[in-house]
């Protein structure tokens, strides 16, 4: 369901879950955000599922295993 909520708590909570995916691939992921209170109305599920798999196709799609993932 569409409901609004803070981006920068949920991109956080996203990063930790991928810690031990990005060490997996000795790769970084990083969060880069200027705006701490950007607020959005979406599905939160459906921007999850679309963002873990961009996450997942960018570190699979690296050729470096130092390279940094930047979100």
């Amino acid at each position: 369901s569409i409901r609004p909520f803070a981006v920068v708590p949920f991109l956080k909570e996203l990063c930790e879950t991928f810690k031990g995916y990005a060490w997996g691939y000795e790769q970084r992921l990083v969060l880069d955000c200027q705006s701490v209170d950007l607020q959005i109305s979406t599905d939160r599920t459906l921007l999850e599922r679309v963002l873990v798999n961009l996450i997942k196709n960018a570190f699979e799609a690296s050729t470096s295993p130092t390279d940094t993932v930047v979100l």
